[in-house]
């Protein structure tokens, strides 16, 4: 499904590979990206996944994954599906736009709560942030982890809006 009805409009799939969407991660288990690279969990395939190596139990070692759009767009809904015992209660989301010279703007601090469910969980981001153009979405966690290790394993990530 590359569109969704969204408060009386139709969102397009903005996170598809298909659009020319990459993902990129903090960590990938074994540096394995063929099996577990953020990729993975673009492809719309339940088989696959993004697989974080972790945090190795050290206090504050975020987990991230982002999406970079091929131009502006305004996302404003993020779908979610964690492997169960490997997700994060908590999260942060931020936008990557033109204007901030690199910098990430944090639009979403402690607002992406997410259970620890295999469902997919849809997220709609805050309305002041659907109307902000830009070119890369990323989530981040830095603690809350539900494993030990502080891995994160996602098997969809949508980024669902419109094109800017």
């Amino acid at each position: 499904q590359s569109t969704m009805a969204h408060g009386g409009k139709s969102d397009i799939l903005l996170s598809s590979t298909d659009r020319g969407s990459v993902a990129r991660a903090s960590s990938v288990l074994q540096r394995n990206a063929k099996m577990y690279g953020p990729m993975n969990a673009l492809n719309n395939n339940s088989s696959s996944c993004w697989n974080s190596e972790g945090t190795n139990g050290a206090e504050m070692d975020q987990q991230w994954i982002q999406v970079e759009f091929k131009g502006h767009v305004c996302p404003k809904r993020i779908g979610l599906q964690f492997q169960p015992g490997f997700s994060a209660e908590t999260g942060s989301i931020a936008l990557l736009n033109k204007t901030q010279n690199g910098e990430w703007e944090t639009v979403a601090s402690d607002d992406m709560e997410c259970e620890d469910v295999h469902q997919l969980q849809l997220l709609d981001l805050p309305s002041s942030v659907a109307s902000q153009n830009c070119l890369a979405v990323r989530l981040s966690w830095e603690e809350d982890f539900a494993d030990l290790y502080g891995r994160i394993i996602i098997y969809q990530l949508q980024i669902w809006g419109s094109e800017a």
